[in-house]
């Protein structure tokens, strides 16, 4: 995260990147429980995957937001051993093109030491009842399913169906009452052997077929599937890869002329916030760990004669990756939003590829600093000396950080082409309340960031003497981690009026 605006972008200055945030000694004291709990089901994961990870990929989840532990819950699913499938053909059955093979699915369809990190890093909560009921108490997330289903009854009635990451079955049981002849619940973990508790319970058995693999080790004919359900959207709804396990089925199962895919189409948002108690509760954390660093330096040069503080600048940078670079979940307030949001992925599920959804390329978003009122001028220096200075602004009027969401939409059939009889939009922006996704918050670094309703001092042009507004473009760009593809790399160019450069980088991870 710069520190600086500068004039050329190619001399725009960021703190370095350190790779170590997760490692043992560069972890603060103090792992909330929370923290601890999640390390614990990472060591389970480990020892039924049978494999040895390193400290540093068993604490990918301890670097989660506290806050939304709870929450976070629901992100992630546990795996249990597949048998390999014969690698696909360049070309589906439907006529999208195939790589060699996708992220995912190598991960899926790898050897076993891939799959036992994949494991440790994803799948380990989802075969957890209480993770699962994370999920089925967001009323939100069930509501717009349900209705989807049983609101769209004709496409599904005499159909078979298949559910790709079916958890407890709960997608699985409203296609069968929706009239659906076979579903098929493909689930990866073993909250399979609940699943099929749950159908049997609920007398769908005969309908059901729960099968505990991948949806990329089915055995099913090309075209054999005419409905695919998938509640496949994570944090930032990319987070996790899990889109490309629904497109892989779509190209190789579904119905290539009338199939239906639910949802079938989704919007990402990115927006400016005023986040300054949450973002600055970080920079509090991190000003602590280094007081403790300054602390530990001082006992070492006392009573071991040993000089760190050599090692300081590194331990800062390492802190800063810590607490500021990772995506915080946070429930935003409406008026927390400083602006309309900019639309930065559209993607139509009937139609885009796998290698559209590795991640967003420098899609561009805008946003807008409104004009000073005179007593905002004032503080910018053209206040009367006769005049009482104005109060400072208020720190819930600063942008000081972007906020993420997502939508998805149940509105088409048939391969797109017939509009649903009962369309659903399941949101997750702040006016629609919560949902266990909430929003993504990326922080911006400084504790003084960019005022919105007045204006910084090499942030943003001053408005105009007729009072525009100083606007910043920007450019978003999510790519795929190169170790953790179902984990991505978030990066935003700003440039205003005056064409000076800023770069933020942070992970969603």
């Amino acid at each position: 995260c710069p520190r600086t605006w500068t004039d050329d972008v190619s001399r725009a200055t960021a703190l370095p990147s350190m790779g170590a945030a997760c490692d043992d000694d560069a972890k603060p004291r103090g792992l909330r429980s929370s923290r601890r709990r999640a390390f614990i089901i990472v060591a389970s994961a480990v020892v039924a995957g049978g494999a040895l990870l390193t400290l540093r990929q068993g604490l990918v989840l301890l670097a989660k937001p506290s806050a939304a532990a709870d929450h976070h819950q629901a992100s992630m699913r546990t795996t249990t051993k597949v048998p390999p499938r014969e690698s696909s053909s360049t070309t589906s059955h439907n006529g999208h093109p195939d790589r060699e093979m996708a992220d995912v699915a190598r991960l899926m369809l790898g050897d076993a030491s891939s799959k036992a990190s994949d494991y440790a890093n994803y799948f380990v909560s989802y075969a957890y009842l209480y993770h699962q009921k994370q999920m089925l108490t967001d009323g939100a997330r069930m509501r717009a399913y349900r209705d989807a289903i049983l609101g769209n009854r004709r496409l599904f009635e005499g159909k078979t169906v298949l559910d790709v990451g079916a958890g407890s079955g709960i997608l699985s049981i409203w296609a069968a009452k929706a009239g659906a002849k076979k579903v098929i619940a493909a689930e990866f973990t073993s909250m399979a052997a609940h699943a099929k508790t749950l159908v049997r319970h609920n007398g769908y058995a005969d309908v059901i077929e729960v099968r505990q693999c991948a949806v990329e080790a089915l055995d099913l004919r090309p075209g054999s599937v005419d409905v695919i359900i998938s509640e496949w959207m994570g944090y930032f709804l990319l987070r996790e890869s899990m889109l490309d396990s629904v497109l892989y089925a779509r190209d190789h199962f579904l119905d290539p002329k009338d199939g239906s895919i639910f949802p079938d189409a989704a919007t990402l948002y990115w927006a400016p916030a005023a986040l300054t108690e949450d973002r600055d509760e970080k920079v509090r954390e991190k000003e602590d760990a280094m007081a403790d660093f300054d602390a530990f330096v001082d006992e070492l040069s006392s009573e071991h004669g040993v000089d760190a503080s050599c090692l300081r600048a590194p331990y800062d940078a390492e802190q800063s990756d810590y607490y500021l670079k990772p995506a915080q979940w946070v429930q935003c307030a409406e008026d927390q939003i400083l602006g309309p949001p900019s639309v930065v992925a559209k993607f139509d599920l009937y139609s885009v590829s796998i290698d559209d959804v590795r991640g967003v390329t420098a899609a561009p978003f805008t946003v807008r600093l409104p004009p000073s009122s005179s007593s905002e001028a004032q503080q910018d220096g053209s206040s009367s000396p006769s005049e009482e200075p104005p109060p400072p602004p208020s720190a819930d009027k600063f942008m000081s950080a972007f906020v993420g969401w997502f939508d998805v939409d149940f509105k088409r059939g048939a391969n797109g082409r017939v509009a649903l009889e009962r369309p659903i939009v399941l949101s997750t922006a702040p006016e629609h309340g919560y949902t266990h996704w909430g929003q993504q918050a990326f922080f911006l670094p400084e504790r003084h960031a960019w005022p919105w309703k007045t204006t910084h001092a090499g942030s943003a042009k001053k408005p105009d003497e007729d009072g525009a507004a100083s606007v910043l473009r920007g450019e978003l760009t999510l790519t795929r981690q190169a170790s953790a593809p179902r984990l991505y790399h978030v990066r935003a160019r700003l440039e205003d009026a005056a064409h000076r450069t800023c770069v933020f980088d942070w992970d969603l991870s």
